[in-house]
């Protein structure tokens, strides 16, 4: 009996083999990392969750490391090992200067965008300069320890089963349920939990499909059928509503001239984008459809039926145009997505640009002000061939995309010698704001244009560590998602102030064609309009990434579920305004009646998938 134990033991171990010092330094790091997080993390977990989730953690490492041990031909081991290493600290250092673990939906829905000099610009300013230097650092030394330190098996006949035996085990340890706490496994279950699908029932064929717009009784009055106005909105890049009549140390308004607008409008201050990026404002803002929480809606469905409500406008005689200050219309498919929504006329700036423009162009684009001019130059050609129709514009600026570098030393910029992203935003904001007058000065120097409304909002938000968060794709606070909303119709809007009812983006498409009297067209929007101030209207939110945050605000409660781990986050926001208290687990009966609320995301989601959104 012994003699068998100590035979199967042998076995066992010739199996296994004795690991090199690749996998010994590859768990020492992964260790040390793992105490790190924990450490900064304030020690949130319980001591057993730490301990267990810690030793899969390590074995996954520790089995991965085995299976680069034992690749049987030393250049492709060095290549594999080198390689692996090199991910596994740039996911370490992720995790060091972001708070969070990089998500996988973040990195397959954005990967076409990834090579882009603006996008690596953006990248590698969420990482610490430390963690940057370990990171590229970590190639050398690798490829030193797999060159010095990797055995030579006695067995080299047994390598592939010892591969097999390593991947297997791996496996077993990234498909248990529990919390990883090792970057590469944790990558690996959200790729795992990518698109999980959410078991709903959805009524009809086309659900979202509807015979008419909803009209309000304000908005009735305010409609000039026979006059029709033309029409701009102005979708502000990363447009923070808390910077608006707020104040930077010294007394100074980060945004004056905004300001001084609100009095002169209706002002809606719980306004809300639907999601965290550019082209998921564009869908929310354009189509009135909640964004697609699995992946981006014109990349993902290229081909999906849909209509924009500036479809809607250009059959009731309006002259459409998107016209957007960064210079790449493919970006997130872009002109394909504005195509779909209707606009007759769509164009970058770089399409007429001019050679002293270019000392205003930085960052990820030109400046507000000269977009603003070479705007109202070409609308005016176009005039010259449409003038019996009134005008529909969107305008999409870049002065204040993140990370806002290379911004010109500006004599009225508000922090001389900017640090970080918040100072630097806040220098971009100032003088997009500052920017903004050249466009109500060009608007008023052009006869044609007398009668306009003008809407100044956001494509979305961004976080200025108002919770400590500088990424976009990883907060799920009110800092990622509430963006400005005025509207502006000289002699026609009774200045107003909305303080405690939202709306969002969705809302946009309905309003407009509420104030323009535009009734009964066959549509998709789900908004209403904001001169509606009686029907239940419950506002949903997507953050796309960090394990996917699903919310919906029915004031003044925020609901939040995270469908990663499944936790769930309730707030009052009219008590709580910075979410810091969770009242989830004290108000089961709210929480129950706020679950519901989430399903036209999902429905959404569905219809999309399946391609039903309109006939």
């Amino acid at each position: 009996m012994t003699n068998l134990v100590r035979t199967s033991a042998d076995r066992i171990k010739q199996m296994l083999g004795k690991p090199g010092l690749f996998a010994m330094v590859f768990c020492t790091i992964a260790l040390i990392h793992i105490i790190r997080v924990e450490y900064n993390a304030g020690g949130e977990s319980s001591p057993a969750e730490f301990v267990f989730g810690s030793i899969l953690s390590l074995l996954f490492v520790f089995c991965l490391a085995r299976i680069c041990e034992n690749i049987p031909y030393a250049l492709p081991r060095t290549i594999i090992s080198v390689l692996f290493f090199f991910i596994f600290c740039g996911l370490n250092a992720y995790r060091i200067s972001n708070g969070v673990s990089l998500d996988y939906a973040l990195v397959v829905n954005n990967l076409g965008l990834s090579f882009s000099s603006e996008a690596i610009t953006v990248i590698l300013s969420v990482f610490h300069k430390l963690e940057m230097v370990i990171w590229f650092a970590s190639a050398p030394a690798s490829a030193a320890i797999v060159c010095i330190g990797t055995r030579k098996s006695k067995h080299n006949d047994s390598r592939a089963a010892r591969i097999l035996l390593y991947l297997s085990i791996a496996f077993i340890t990234c498909i248990l349920p529990v919390t990883a706490r090792d970057e590469i496994s944790s990558f690996i279950k959200g790729g795992i939990a990518h698109g999980a699908v959410h078991k709903i029932t959805v009524n009809g064929k086309y659900p979202l499909l509807r015979e008419s717009i909803s009209r309000s009784a304000e908005g009735k009055i305010l409609s000039a059928k026979s006059d029709r106005p033309n029409v701009f909105i102005i979708m502000v890049e990363s447009f923070n509503a808390n910077f608006v009549e707020s104040r930077y140390t010294d007394g100074t308004e980060y945004t004056p001239f905004f300001n001084s607008l609100i009095p002169q409008g209706l002002y809606i201050e719980r306004f809300y984008g639907n999601s965290v990026q550019t082209c998921k404002g564009q869908e929310a803002t354009f189509f009135s459809i909640i964004p697609s929480m699995n992946g981006k809606l014109f990349v993902s469905f290229p081909d999906i039926n849909i209509e924009g409500f500036p479809a809607i406008l250009g059959r009731n005689n309006y002259r459409t145009h998107f016209f957007q200050a960064y210079h790449n219309l493919k970006f997130d498919n872009t002109q394909h997505a504005m195509k779909k929504a209707g606009f007759a006329e769509i164009h970058s700036f770089m399409e007429f640009k001019r050679k002293e423009d270019t000392p205003r162009i930085w960052n990820w684009g030109v400046e507000d002000g000269t977009f603003y001019e070479r705007f109202f130059e070409y609308l005016d050609e176009d005039h010259t061939v449409h003038p019996g129709s009134p005008v529909f514009a969107a305008l999409a600026t870049v002065g204040t995309h993140i990370p806002c570098t290379g911004m010109p030393d500006y004599p009225d910029r508000i922090i001389r010698k900017p640090e970080n992203i918040r100072e630097r935003y806040i220098n971009a904001l100032h003088l997009s704001d500052s920017q903004l007058k050249i466009f109500f000065r060009e608007l008023e120097k052009r006869k044609y244009l007398s009668n306009s409304i003008v809407i100044i909002t956001a494509d979305h938000s961004f976080p200025m560590k108002e919770h400590g968060i500088y990424n976009n794709e990883i907060c799920r606070y009110e800092e990622s998602f509430r963006i400005p909303f005025l509207v502006l119709w000289k002699g026609k809007i009774t200045p107003d102030r909305v303080r405690e009812r939202p709306y969002s983006q969705l809302d946009i498409g309905s309003t407009l064609c509420d104030i323009i009297g535009i009734k009964d067209e066959l549509n998709t929007m789900c908004g209403i309009s904001i001169y509606d101030r009686t029907t239940p209207h419950p506002v949903e939110l997507v953050q796309p990434y960090n394990g996917l945050f699903l919310e919906a605000i029915a004031w003044p409660y925020k609901y939040v579920k995270h469908l990663s781990t499944h936790d769930e986050f309730l707030y009052n926001l009219e008590s709580d305004p910075a979410e810091a208290v969770n009242l989830a687990s004290k108000d089961r009966d709210r929480v129950m009646r706020m679950r519901p609320l989430l399903d036209p995301v999902f429905i959404t989601q569905k219809v999309i998938e399946e391609n039903r959104v309109r006939k």
